[in-house]
């Protein structure tokens, strides 16, 4: 009787399970839980990952032009960050991380794991400035027993130009043998390790802070473990004579006037008339080291050149060379005949490299020479130009130095034949030493 009643039971409560079962919506979702599905592909049998991250080192040290690295240890994947980037760079390779010096100065690294975001570690970063002893030697200069102290600005780019690779006035330490010693920091210097002449500065002050004169034998310097030592003379008026070769014109009964100095303000200039020799093939003048840079350097020669009906000629030169008791200058004009590629272009120079011409401009070509012209306000010793046929800016030989105004007027002339080859096939590339508004062409000869 018992097995009887059940029967109908069982019946009862299957029947309602089928009722329930058939409710349910084809369409509704069934819903896992994210943490079997992420870790164990569905298995919730299987325990979840536990991610881990550790570096070799939370301390790292090194120079502000070398390098240094850590590894990382981990069994995910992980991202690299730097706090401050002007002191330093951070590259990942596999578990490698590559830190960068930038300059002196102290940041830090987080490593953080890409799947745990709750897990990361910290490097501590100091980048020490690499730094060199220049030696200032005045034991030769009959004013020695007056000075008092000597202080030395220094760097690549000028303080006028606003570029952050100049040096705040220091003051070195003076010894009982008329030698001082400076300490020069690497961050001031260029890419390659040179504090210009154009912006070295030692001064020697007496008692009152009067500057006592000197003329250095060197004004720059490249960085060496050894460091360098600069030596000072007593300045003495002298000149030279300096002989101008005409190239490509001759100019009988024509004139030469030669506009010369450090720079183009007070004292430091200085224009002189040159004496056409009766061929005209040639002129000399007479130069007085009085103007040029520390007894050395004149940096910013320019030259006006007429025939004998005063029609005005316009060479290409050397705008800066060294003060010598015999000097030569060559002024030569291209007798080439050049066309035009392309419209001039009108850039904003600011150091960066700029696309001049592209390779599509030189195609169907077939190129001897090219010229690059330059028109430009800026003055002469702002105006380092560099043409690159690449667009990195690497120093190839296919860079193209336009120095100061060696190319503003008449252009400078590539005819290297690998450099032209890289131009056409990477096209020209244009940056400066300092900003301003140029107009450059750019004109070639055919084969």
């Amino acid at each position: 009787m018992m097995k009887k009643k059940w029967m109908p039971l069982l019946a009862l409560v299957a029947a309602l399970g089928l009722v329930f079962a058939g409710c349910k919506k084809p369409d509704d979702p069934v819903v896992p839980d994210p943490a079997e599905v992420e870790n164990n592909e569905g298995d919730s049998d299987t325990p979840a990952v536990v991610y881990s991250l550790d570096v070799t080192t939370d301390v790292l040290t090194l120079d502000d032009d070398g390098d240094n690295y850590f590894e990382v240890t981990t069994n995910g994947t992980f991202t690299v960050e730097v706090d401050d980037e002007s002191v330093c760079t951070a590259t990942a390779d596999g578990n490698k991380v590559t830190v960068t010096g930038v300059k002196s100065g102290d940041t830090f690294i987080t490593v953080s794991s890409v799947e745990d975001e709750g897990l990361s570690k910290e490097v501590n970063v100091t980048v020490n400035a690499t730094k060199m002893v220049l030696t200032l030697d005045y034991s030769n200069l009959s004013a020695r027993e007056e000075v008092k102290t000597v202080k030395v600005t220094y760097g690549w780019a000028g303080k006028d130009a606003g570029d952050e690779h100049y040096a705040p006035e220091v003051t070195a330490v003076i010894g009982s043998d008329y030698k001082a010693t400076v300490t020069l920091e690497r961050k001031y210097a260029d890419t390659n390790g040179w504090i210009g002449f154009n912006n070295t500065k030692i001064k020697l002050l007496a008692e009152d802070d009067a500057e006592l004169e000197a003329v250095w034998d060197a004004l720059w310097c490249e960085f060496t473990e050894t460091g360098t030592t600069f030596t000072a003379s007593d300045k003495v008026s002298t000149t030279g004579l300096l002989t101008l070769n005409f190239t490509g014109f001759e100019i009988p009964g024509g004139s030469v006037s030669i506009t010369y100095g450090h720079d183009g303000s007070g004292v430091n200039f200085k224009t002189e008339s040159a004496v056409v020799a009766v061929d005209g093939k040639s002129a000399t003048v007479t130069l007085s080291n009085d103007y040029a840079k520390e007894g050395k350097w004149f940096n910013n020669t320019e030259f006006v050149v007429k025939d004998a009906e005063e029609n005005e000629i316009t060479p290409s030169f050397t705008p800066w060379f060294d003060f010598a008791t015999e000097m030569t200058l060559e002024l030569v004009v291209d007798k080439k005949t050049y066309t035009q590629i392309g419209d001039s272009v009108s850039i904003t120079t600011n150091g960066s490299l700029q696309l001049l011409k592209s390779a599509d401009d030189f195609k169907d070509l077939t190129i001897a020479a090219l010229k690059i012209e330059i028109e430009t306000t800026i003055k002469a010793s702002g105006t380092w130009m560099k043409c690159y046929a690449d667009s990195t800016g690497n120093t190839w030989d296919n860079e193209i130095n336009l120095d100061w105004k060696d190319g503003i007027a008449t252009g400078k002339a590539i005819t290297e034949s690998g450099v032209i080859e890289s131009i056409i096939q990477n096209g020209l590339y244009i940056a400066d030493a300092a900003g301003g508004e140029v107009i450059v062409t750019v004109s070639y000869v055919a084969e």
